[in-house]
């Protein structure tokens, strides 16, 4: 007779997905219908089972699945090693660094920015400000209403404040450094191969660092003149 009206075609089963997996129902039916003291023994079976052991052989040392084989750490490799952290020397490291290239900076002195940052441009410009500003207190205010009387120096401010400023610039390198992942390297870098720069004092003092370019930027010494 027709379900809806019509006839069913010869060997059409709407449902005959239901009967997937039908064995196992009659499996598990069984099973449930099994001594539940042989249940409880077979589940106390499987359960010691997962929390035995596992067996080492003493002849294979991949036997032991659950121990875990410390791995020495691996010297990292550079595709570039600047050696002088001064004006050339930080700015090609930066610059590399932000082309994707892997970059450490050997620097002796302690602080970035070489000489000019140092000892040389920075520090004498910072000492030249604070000059022209007292000169300018001293002869310039009264001719424009200022009165202040008698302007003095404090050498010791004078020099504060110049320390100042080549710190806040010299930590400004490192934070750009950081920023751009470059390896700040404190001590003296020496060629000891094609590929290879030692380190001398600091924290990595004797080690050796691997690399595939080495760029020299250690600037120059003036030449004494003899006797």
């Amino acid at each position: 007779m027709s379900l809806f009206g019509s006839k069913i075609p010869r060997g059409f089963a709407p449902f005959s997905f239901l009967k997937r997996g039908k064995s196992n129902t009659n499996v598990d039916a069984q099973q449930s219908d099994a001594d539940p003291a042989s249940q409880s023994q077979q589940h106390a079976t499987k359960r010691d089972q997962s929390q035995a052991p596992a067996t080492r052989d003493p002849h294979d040392p991949n036997s032991d699945k659950t121990e875990t084989k410390r791995q020495e750490p691996m010297a990292k490799q550079y595709d570039l090693v600047v050696i002088g952290g001064g004006p050339g020397g930080y700015v090609a490291a930066i610059r590399a660094a932000q082309l994707g290239l892997a970059v450490a900076c050997v620097e002796k002195r302690g602080t970035l920015g070489g000489t000019c940052l140092n000892v040389g441009c920075i520090p004498s410009k910072a000492l030249l400000h604070s000059s022209e500003l007292f000169e300018t207190a001293k002869h310039d205010f009264a001719g424009h209403g200022i009165e202040i009387g008698t302007p003095s120096v404090n050498l010791e401010t004078m020099m504060a404040r110049k320390t100042k400023v080549v710190d806040d610039l010299t930590k400004g390198i490192e934070f750009l450094f950081k920023k751009n992942k470059v390896d700040y390297v404190v001590g003296e870098g020496r060629i000891t191969g094609a590929n290879q720069v030692a380190i001398a004092g600091g924290e990595l003092d004797g080690q050796t660092l691997e690399t595939k370019r080495i760029l020299i930027a250690t600037g120059s010494e003036v030449t004494p003149l003899p006797g």
